[in-house]
């Protein structure tokens, strides 16, 4: 699940540098998509739950709610399990270089009997979750010290929870070399993919999908 911001509202508050402002956002999210597009082939489903406008456009995708960061990711979750999903993991845009074996990585240790997995970030958050619908306790993923240097740290005091060991950067500003680098060589990487197309191939991913859009969707989204 790729969970992401209103592209207006970040673009805002977190502008693109001046190579990359031009495509958007939008692009951003497309080169994130492209990069774990292969996972697709071993039955993983790829999700954008969106904020605002950046859920529209996606065949695999469908609303935020809630008021808070901590609400809206929690209910997405929450929404994944009340269509059928047993097991989700959670990303973002704001680290470029997260790999598909991160997301392998969290889905075995969900697979091992973790209860969350945490994979974390250079500034103390995660960049990185995973749950499984059994063992989600939505009152403790909602309390937890979103968007602080805490959570990790506050993740791994859950009982159950596991992290995964490869730590990288999840960028607040893309105005650093850093953050730089790592978009550039995102950005590099996507131009040797085919543009990623997130239409439903199993029967079962259809028809869940097509239930989250009459729940949360004004109309069928297009791509």
């Amino acid at each position: 699940m790729l969970f992401v911001r209103d592209e207006r509202l970040e673009a805002a508050a977190k502008p693109l540098p001046g190579l990359y402002r031009r495509a958007g956002y939008r692009s951003l999210n497309n080169r994130i998509l492209s990069r774990t597009a292969l996972l697709a082939a071993s039955g993983i489903d790829l999700i954008v739950a969106g904020e605002g406008n950046a859920a529209e456009g996606y065949a695999h995708a469908f609303a935020q709610r809630g008021a808070s960061f901590g609400e809206r990711i929690t209910n997405a979750i929450s929404d994944a399990f009340a269509i059928g999903y047993e097991q989700v993991v959670v990303i973002g845009n704001d680290c470029p270089e997260l790999a598909p074996s991160d997301i392998t990585d969290a889905f075995q240790r969900l697979g091992d009997g973790a209860t969350l997995v945490a994979a974390p970030a250079r500034d103390g958050g995660a960049y990185l979750l995973a749950a499984r619908s059994g063992t989600f306790d939505p009152e403790a993923f909602l309390w937890l010290p979103w968007q602080t240097g805490k959570l990790f740290e506050a993740i791994g005091l859950l009982p159950g929870s596991a992290s995964l060991a490869t730590i990288r950067d999840d960028f607040d500003d893309w105005a650093g070399r850093r953050a730089m680098c790592a978009l550039g060589r995102l950005f590099a990487h996507h131009r040797s993919l085919p543009a990623v197309r997130l239409h439903p191939a199993p029967a079962i991913a259809s028809a869940r999908l097509k239930a989250l859009a009459r729940i949360h969707l004004p109309a069928p989204p297009s791509y």
